[in-house]
């Protein structure tokens, strides 16, 4: 067995774990004044926005599955021809009204946010006791 040198920089005398340094840490929390209906808009409006854009997505790989399928078969029969000019483009419009919606529903959403952002400044401005301290 060999002996443990000193002189190679390794000791099996040496204290094992892991050192722990605490740091303290704040933060600055922002408040918003939000009624309960406002919270319920924003969460419907945020469930909306998510079923339009999903919805919209379905009908484009709807519209690009048919193209798709009735380009690469080869006797084109005339459902192919009814599903290509009619069902496709149908499926295509549906899905840009539905884009449409999400972008409506973000819209407002951004909006009530700033709506709610402008009434907190200004119920906090009215209230200089509840401001935060300096």
């Amino acid at each position: 067995m060999a002996k443990n040198n000193k002189d190679d920089g390794f000791s099996l005398d040496t204290k094992r774990g892991a050192y722990l340094e605490t740091l303290h840490m704040g933060r600055k929390v922002k408040v918003y004044a939000v009624t309960e209906s406002e919270y319920k808009q924003a969460a419907q409006l945020n469930t909306l926005a998510t079923v339009f854009s999903s919805v919209g997505s379905f009908f484009v790989a709807t519209s690009v599955s048919i193209v798709v399928s009735c380009v690469t078969q080869q006797p084109i029969t005339g459902l192919n021809i009814i599903f290509m000019e009619i069902v496709a483009p149908a499926c295509f419009l549906i899905a840009l009204a539905c884009y449409g919606g999400t972008f409506w529903t973000i819209k407002s959403r951004k909006s009530l946010w700033d709506d709610i952002g402008v009434s907190s400044k200004q119920e906090k401005a009215s209230n200089p006791e509840k401001a935060e301290p300096k």
